[in-house]
Parts: C-alpha cells; sequence; structure tokens
C-alpha cells in the first residue's frame, strides 16, 4: 500500500506532466501520468487497475451476420406476381405507385424495372413493349 505522502508526490508529477498537454487533453493525460506513477512504485495497484475480461460464450462461436428482414424489390414484385396482379398487363410506374399504396414498400423506378428484367430472365414474368416504348409486363402463360 502506498503512503498518502507517495500519493500526494505522484499526483504533483502527473498533474505538472499533464500541464503540459493540450487543454481537452489534460484529463486523460494525468490518468495515464498518474497510472504510469503508481504503476512503477507499486505492482499491486497496477494489479488492482487492470480489467480482467472473462472469456464469453459467444465469441467462442463465430458470428454469423443476420439475415436481413427487409424485402427487396425483386421479392416485393415476385410476391405481386403469387397474387395474380400481373394477369392484366402493367407498366412499370403502375407496379411502383402499387407496391407505395397497397403494400407499402417504396422502391426507386430503376429497382423496380430491374426487379422485373430478373423476373423476365428467370422466365416468371413476359414483357411487351409498347407503341410508346415503353414495356408491358405480364404473368408468363
Amino acid at each position: 500500500m502506498s503512503t498518502p505522502t507517495e500519493l500526494a508526490e505522484w499526483i504533483r508529477q502527473a498533474s505538472a506532466l499533464a500541464a503540459e498537454a493540450p487543454e481537452p487533453l489534460r484529463e486523460v493525460a494525468f490518468r495515464a501520468a498518474f497510472d504510469h506513477l503508481a504503476t512503477a512504485a507499486s505492482p499491486q495497484v497496477a494489479e488492482s487497475r487492470t480489467r480482467r475480461r472473462r472469456p464469453s460464450a459467444s465469441r467462442a462461436t463465430p458470428v454469423r451476420p443476420r439475415a436481413s428482414s427487409r424485402v427487396g424489390p425483386k421479392t416485393a414484385v415476385a410476391e405481386l406476381v403469387e397474387e395474380g396482379y400481373f394477369d392484366s398487363p402493367r407498366l412499370v410506374a403502375e407496379i411502383r405507385d402499387h407496391l407505395a399504396s397497397a403494400k407499402a414498400r417504396r422502391f426507386e423506378r430503376k429497382n423496380v424495372a430491374t426487379a422485373l428484367l430478373r423476373l423476365v430472365r428467370d422466365g416468371t414474368v413476359q414483357r411487351a413493349r409498347e407503341a410508346d416504348g415503353e414495356y408491358e409486363y405480364t404473368r408468363r402463360a
């Protein structure tokens, strides 16, 4: 155990060292200097100040990232196909508006268009070009 005289000396030395540090860092500098002085003088103080961590059971096994509970545009459009929404021809804007209003799922137009293109390639949906150049999407027969 340290004597009050030793503690007072450590505080004086730590204060002198911390005074040289910039203002925002003085408290941290004081703590570091005091810990260093106390550790050098007495190994018991160092041992009492170090924290020991218990190994946790969760760190023994690798951590797996959770699957997202968020529905992406392809899944949302595929759900519409299953519900029969594509029994009549639909434009990308109509599909996007329906997802926003009826399903409360908002996606950018380009993401809905990409999802539809992937479903066309998968063979789930077919598309036909209208006179104005836009595609109409229907369920594949």
